[in-house]
């Protein structure tokens, strides 16, 4: 099928009827990212979990650079499909899958994928394994504790962004928002547009909120300027 992009409608259409190999290329160079990103946090000479007896200085700016691209690529990536996802299903379906498909994954991760994770970490702290399992079902939050979802923070952000989502999405796919939409595909259709306006609202945003919120614990809570972000 051909794609043309001539109306905001046009564009739904061909999202919903064919597969967007292009998403399936950044979905590709964003895992490739993660994975150099995460080596390298052993490397780089910023505080992590676990450290290689010998770091580089040079890292630093790799990580810099790449943390900036990372989530934000990612993230692109997961609204577009959501996005898509609702256009195929009714409200209360799209909920129900995004419970089925984060939700249940999250909880089963912060259960059986995290806590080696944390185990490592403090191993000459405990006897066994199971000696330290036990502390995770004290629900006392890392790093006090050993409950924690760790590096599955994006899953939790997920699912609340797509639950939060959920009205304005509904809003997008009625015909009540054709002229909001036509308002957004012009000012994002040129090049000066896409960049400064994505930018300038990210910007407003991290300036308001950042004095306030201004570590990234990855919490949920008390984060306001890395989720809003």
């Amino acid at each position: 099928m051909k794609t043309t992009l001539s109306t905001p409608t046009s564009v739904i259409h061909d999202v919903n009827s064919s597969r967007r190999h292009d998403l399936d290329w950044l979905r590709f160079i964003a895992i490739v990212i993660l994975l150099f990103f995460h080596t390298g946090m052993l490397f780089n000479p910023w505080d992590w979990h676990i450290k290689n007896n010998e770091t580089s200085e040079s890292f630093r700016y790799w990580m810099v650079w790449l943390h900036f691209w990372r989530m934000p690529l990612l993230l692109f990536i997961s609204g577009a499909g959501t996005y898509m996802a609702l256009g195929k299903r009714t409200p209360g379906q799209f909920a129900k899958e995004r419970f089925t498909r984060l939700f249940i994954p999250l909880v089963f991760g912060m259960f059986v994928v995290v806590p080696p994770q944390i185990y490592y970490e403090h191993i000459k702290d405990y006897g066994s394994y199971w000696d330290f399992y036990k502390t995770v079902f004290e629900f006392i939050p890392y790093p006090a504790g050993s409950f924690s979802w760790h590096h599955l923070w994006f899953i939790a952000y997920l699912f609340v962004y797509s639950l939060i989502a959920i009205p304005l999405l509904i809003f997008l796919r009625s015909s009540k928002s054709q002229r909001f939409k036509e308002l957004i595909f012009k000012l994002l259709s040129s090049p000066a547009g896409i960049l400064f306006i994505p930018a300038a609202f990210i910007l407003v945003t991290k300036i308001i909120l950042s004095p306030y919120f201004p570590e990234e614990t990855h919490a949920l809570i008390d984060v306001w300027g890395f989720f809003i972000f």
